[in-house]
């Protein structure tokens, strides 16, 4: 039997810190650099592996790998057009934005609106994220389901 697969969408605005997030869920980047800032083009899919315990139908839970893509998307309105393409097969999305930019609070709802509620995503398959950014070298990131 083929592992099970889940592909996860990490959205919000420009700047909220998305590929820095996706690039640690993933193990990419060992040691972030804080210093420069590298707009996403489009969409970047990275892809992974993780061990989850599974439940079982009967009782008890055994050990199952699961194929993740995370697809890390832009925060530019210009790839707005893509959307609809991004929205294929999402089991669950990652919201991110900087509560400390009065854009970011604004916007994350329409965010919310194009991709969470266009899918239909409950509760257990969304994470916000609230990405504070206190300088250069060093970054704090308080985590909360959506509800």
């Amino acid at each position: 039997m083929a592992d099970p697969k889940a592909k996860i969408i990490v959205v919000g605005p420009v700047q909220a810190g998305k590929t820095r997030l996706a690039n640690q869920v993933a193990d990419f980047e060992s040691e972030p650099n804080f210093e420069t800032y590298s707009p996403t083009a489009g969409v970047r899919i990275l892809e992974f592996d993780r061990e989850i315990s599974h439940a079982g139908k009967r009782g008890g839970s055994r050990n199952v790998n699961l194929a993740v893509e995370l697809w890390d998307c832009s925060g530019d309105q210009q790839y707005e057009a893509c959307w609809p393409a991004i929205l294929a097969n999402v089991v669950g999305a990652i919201l991110v934005f900087n509560p400390e930019n009065p854009a970011h609070e604004r916007e994350i709802t329409r965010w919310y609106s194009a991709f969470v509620a266009k899918l239909g995503l409950g509760q257990g398959q969304v994470l916000l994220l609230a990405h504070h950014k206190e300088g250069a070298g060093s970054a704090r990131t308080a985590l909360r389901e959506c509800s």
